[in-house]
């Protein structure tokens, strides 16, 4: 039965019904949609779904479109991926054409295709190597600590070994991974981020324990330091690599100020250093991770507060 039998028998309920078996234990539920069209040829569009099946004690991830002439999915890709241990993934739609895969570490990016030989009518699917962006294809993160919107993967993985600290990412199409903050002493369960074109701000969301704790961040914190305000509103120093007032502290690989520096940096003036002092310093202090510099002369800018230091004297030129 077809569209125009459904539409023509208005006074009775018609429906029909294909099975598709897959082969997982009754406990794993991993099922995900996104409509699209054939990029070859627009009049045309189907439903992608994801489904896992376990096969010799791993899992595979692979998706299939659907055919409406049919009633049923066409065959499937593939497998997207292989694991020994259940990953989370999600299926994402970029645009009408093509639409992304995410698996903890890793996007794949899929087009839909259309063909139609001698009545038979197919949907096929080929990786979209062309639309694949470099930056968003690897990521870091755990179990449900990954979400994607509007072009942008938000993400954590553990800082350390306590399981009780993660950094927090954000990954756009021009550049990956950027380490966004640090949250202390949070077991972080669950995240999710948005990303609001009309203001340029992200709002990002995360689970801990029985809380559930957000903060906004504007674009422009990707490139800039940022400090959070008495309000816990987040500022970005304009066009500026480094804080820039004397009273916060420069954490040189979060990009965060602070009124002291944080658990675990080395402090060497008005910068913060995570695990050791930095080049050409030395510890002066391991109660308070003070560096200091085995060079001559040093100075500290008056506008970024960033510390330069060499072996001749600074001259200033007139």
């Amino acid at each position: 039965m077809n569209f125009e039998d459904m539409e023509s028998t208005k006074n009775s309920k018609t429906s029909f019904t294909h099975i598709y078996s897959l082969v997982t234990p009754d406990s794993l539920f991993q099922f995900s949609c996104e409509s699209i069209q054939a990029n070859n040829n627009l009049e045309y569009s189907a439903v992608l779904c994801e489904f896992i099946e376990i096969s010799n004690n791993k899992y595979c991830y692979f998706l299939m479109p659907s055919n409406f002439d049919y009633g049923k999915f066409d065959n499937p890709t593939p497998y997207i991926a292989e694991t020994e241990n259940f990953l989370d993934s999600k299926l994402q739609r970029i645009n009408s054409t093509f639409v992304r895969f995410l698996i903890e570490d890793n996007s794949f990016e899929f087009k839909l295709s259309y063909t139609d030989f001698m009545g038979v009518k197919k949907y096929g699917l080929s990786e979209a190597g062309d639309k694949r962006n470099a930056y968003l294809y690897s990521f870091n993160s755990y179990k449900d600590l990954f979400y994607y919107n509007n072009q942008y993967i938000f993400h954590a993985d553990k800082a350390d070994e306590t399981n009780l600290n993660f950094n927090l990412y954000i990954s756009n199409s021009v550049s990956n991974n950027n380490l966004i903050s640090i949250a202390i002493n949070k077991p972080l369960e669950k995240i999710m981020g948005y990303y609001d074109e009309a203001s340029d701000k992200f709002i990002y969301i995360y689970q801990y324990s029985n809380k559930i704790e957000y903060f906004i961040l504007q674009y422009k914190c990707f490139f800039n330091a940022w400090n959070i305000d008495s309000d816990n509103s987040i500022i970005c120093c304009d066009d500026k690599d480094y804080c820039n007032s004397n009273q916060y502290y420069y954490h040189t690989d979060t990009r965060e100020c602070f009124s002291n520096c944080r658990e675990n940096y080395f402090q060497f003036n008005f910068e913060c250093f995570k695990g050791n002092c930095p080049e050409n310093t030395e510890l002066i202090s391991s109660e308070d991770k003070n560096c200091v510099s085995t060079l001559d002369y040093c100075y500290i800018d008056e506008t970024t507060f960033k510390t330069s230091c060499n072996n001749a004297p600074y001259t200033s030129i007139q």
